[in-house]
Parts: structure tokens; C-alpha cells; sequence
């Protein structure tokens, strides 16, 4: 018994040495967010805090974002720390966000492009109130907030949340390795094409497709306005996707290649062939 209590108790300090170093090392985050963000994470050990309760916000490189799990600040601050390479948004131009999360990308581009358009498209109920919520802080007036999940027809789906990756979530049923499932929320569906003309998009220059398995069915609803404003794309592609989806963009002219500085792999960036 001792035992047992023993390495939990070991399993807890290991994890609070590595949130504090994390939160320590997070680049472009000021050290007064550094300071509140240690009591943050040693609360959430401690007291088993929930984020998403609470109207907690970072502010990474002069962004405001809301936390709403362990995971999101390592999602804003570590990951794809290449993606500013790659998407390279000029202002006035036209953004469409297919899996915004928190707002990562959308609520930075706006800020930094306040003559452009981001259409920001999220499905999940927390990440997608803490997008309205980070719209709201950073008082951004130039993104149209979309809870849904893009797909190629109008329809009703389940999207599953799991465990890691800060409330990772897929409509597509047995998503292998992204830990258990916590909930199932009842999501409405569009394809992007009836987004598209619902908003009366002239242009459309730049879109991230980042939706954990579903790109194909996605890019299925999108053919039409791809096919019209050719933007550029950046997609994660899963493997099990991967033929399906070089098919359609060799079908629509576009040529991919994989973005080198992404370890996973599963990342590019697809333009026109012209």
C-alpha cells in the first residue's frame, strides 16, 4: 500500500518538475504570464483545477489566448513552431481556419492582418467558446467564428474528444493512438463550398486543414472553391489518407510537397501547379 502511494506521489512531483520547467522555458510568453501560469499549474496538481471553468488567459507574442486544459500551452507555445515559415498570410488576403482550436493561428493572423478575412471553423464546444473568448479579449473584429465541422455535405456528426493533445477530437470513428475518449458531442456539418457562398468569399488565399483524419471528406466539400480561387494550402494528411487526398489535389492541378521541419510527417503545403 505504502508502495503504490509511494510512486503516485512520485508520478505527481515528476509531473509538476515538468510543467514548471515548461512553463519556464515557453517561448514568447512575458515572465509575469510565466509567474501566474506556475500557480496555475501547481494548482491544477494540487487541487485537480479545471481550466476551462475559469477565464484563464495567456498571452503568448502579444496574442491573448484561453487555456482550457493541461495541454493548451504547449499547444500554443511548442508545437509547429515552423507554421509561420509556411503560412505566410499578407493582409487583405483571405484565411480560412478548418480546425482553429483556441484560435492559435486565426486570432494571430487577424491581429496581424486587421484588413484581412479569417474565417476561423471549430466543432468542439470548448475550444470553440474559448476562440470566442480570445476573439473577445484581443478585441479583433475581423474573424467570423464558424461551430461547425467542415465535411462534404449538410449533415449532423458525432465528434469525439479524447484524452491528450489538449482535448484532441475527430469525427472519424476509431482514430487510432490519441489516448481514451471523454465525451461525444452532437455536432452540425457543412461542406466549406456552402460556407463559401453562404459568405460571399470573393477570394480566398490561404487555409489550414488540421482535422485529425477527415481531410479527405473535407477537401471533398471544398473542391469547388478550390477549383475557383486556388489557394494555398496547408494540411495535416493522415497516413491512412494519404492516397486518397494526392489523388484529389493531382485531380484539381495542385501540386504537395512535405513540410520538412515538421518531425510527424503528416504535414504540407499544396499550390496550384501554375
Amino acid at each position: 500500500m505504502l508502495k503504490v502511494l509511494a510512486k503516485k506521489i512520485a508520478r505527481r512531483i515528476r509531473w509538476i518538475f515538468y510543467d514548471v520547467y515548461m512553463v519556464i522555458k515557453a517561448p514568447k510568453v512575458d515572465i509575469l504570464n510565466k509567474i501566474v501560469l506556475l500557480f496555475v499549474y501547481i494548482a491544477y496538481h494540487i487541487f485537480k483545477l479545471k481550466f476551462y471553468k475559469f477565464k484563464i488567459f495567456v498571452n503568448v507574442n502579444g496574442i491573448k489566448y484561453k487555456l482550457i486544459d493541461h495541454d493548451t500551452l504547449k499547444v500554443l507555445s511548442y508545437l509547429e513552431l515552423w507554421m509561420d515559415k509556411y503560412l505566410d498570410i499578407r493582409n487583405g488576403q483571405v484565411f480560412i481556419d478548418v480546425g482553429a482550436h483556441v484560435g492559435k493561428y486565426a486570432l494571430r493572423i487577424a491581429k496581424r492582418n486587421p484588413r484581412s478575412t479569417v474565417i476561423a471553423i471549430e466543432p468542439g464546444s470548448l475550444q470553440f467558446n474559448a476562440l470566442i473568448d480570445g476573439i473577445n479579449k484581443n478585441k479583433l473584429k475581423n474573424i467570423i467564428p464558424l461551430n461547425i465541422a467542415a465535411w462534404d455535405s449538410t449533415t449532423k456528426l458525432k465528434l469525439k474528444v479524447y484524452s491528450i493533445d489538449a482535448g484532441t477530437s475527430s469525427v472519424i470513428p476509431g482514430m487510432p493512438g490519441i489516448g481514451h475518449l471523454i465525451r461525444v458531442e452532437n455536432v452540425e456539418a457543412k461542406s466549406l463550398d456552402d460556407v463559401v457562398n453562404e459568405l460571399g468569399l470573393k477570394r480566398i488565399d490561404w487555409v489550414k486543414i488540421d482535422v485529425q483524419g477527415a481531410e479527405f471528406r473535407v477537401l471533398r466539400g471544398f473542391r469547388n472553391s478550390i477549383t475557383r480561387f486556388k489557394p494555398r494550402i496547408v494540411i495535416e494528411i493522415m497516413e491512412f489518407n494519404r492516397e486518397k487526398v494526392s489523388k484529389f489535389f493531382e485531380e484539381v492541378d495542385y501540386v504537395c510537397r512535405h513540410i520538412p521541419e515538421d518531425e510527424s510527417g503528416m504535414y504540407f503545403i499544396c499550390v496550384p501547379k501554375n
